[in-house]
């Protein structure tokens, strides 16, 4: 009597590791502590960390709406694509990182909900509360670097709204899963409102790929503010 066929046990094998979950979505606003609910400045950047084990879809398809998308304040008629915001970790396709600065909101609450796709047409959604605070405080405006992409070396630049200040400037560099790399401390005296410094950091034995990093000021007065961007090494 012949034994039973093995191909049940293959197909049932496959049956087990069968996809049927949605990508896993984590969101923050400016960096990885933050809170559901807490509070942000006008422009915050966005950072989600997805990951799913058949891979995010990032494929743009206008009739099949499987994309990375961002919904705000529930405004489905007017989603933002982030397909090209998204960049895989460097040494798995399964998770990665969006980093998206979001446009100018009013003061108040706020919601942001993302949806993402994986690669065999599982969906899963996520949805952070935040509130915009007034900006009347001290605070940081127009950050970016240049050259950005960065080699070896790069410039900061930004606002503050006051001027005739000595300021201590912190400019910390992480990875996109939020690993801390490296920090830059500058202290400045006699500011105008427009900063612009060459960073001491040397970018030229860091691996290539998208990184971000926060920068935070503290004035005479001991208030502080923050900003964060992303810098793209190459």
């Amino acid at each position: 009597m012949a034994g039973r066929p093995k191909v049940i046990r293959l197909k049932q094998s496959l049956i087990n590791n069968i996809d049927n979950v949605g990508p896993d979505i984590k969101l923050y606003l400016d960096d990885y502590h933050f809170k559901n609910g807490g509070n942000v400045g006008d422009r915050a950047l966005l950072l989600a960390r997805l990951s799913d084990s058949s891979g995010i879809n990032t494929v743009y398809n206008a009739n099949i709406d499987h994309n990375i998308k961002a919904i705000i304040d529930g405004d489905e008629a007017h989603p933002i694509i982030l397909n090209s915001f998204y960049e895989t970790d460097i040494d798995t396709y399964r998770r990665g990182t969006v980093v998206y600065q979001l446009p100018s909101l009013t003061e108040g609450s706020h919601t942001i909900k993302l949806i993402a796709w994986d690669n065999v047409d599982n969906s899963n959604a996520s949805t952070l509360r935040f509130t915009i605070i007034e900006d009347n405080d001290f605070r940081i405006s127009n950050l970016i670097n240049y050259p950005n992409p960065v080699n070896s070396n790069t410039n900061i630049s930004f606002q503050i709204n006051e001027a005739n200040q000595h300021v201590q400037v912190a400019i910390n560099f992480y990875s996109l899963d939020g690993r801390f790399i490296s920090q830059t401390k500058k202290e400045l005296t006699n500011t105008s409102r427009f900063i612009d410094f060459p960073c001491d950091t040397n970018f030229s034995s860091w691996p290539n790929g998208v990184y971000y990093y926060q920068v935070t000021v503290v004035n005479e007065k001991g208030e502080k503010a923050k900003a964060s961007q992303k810098m793209l090494k190459l």
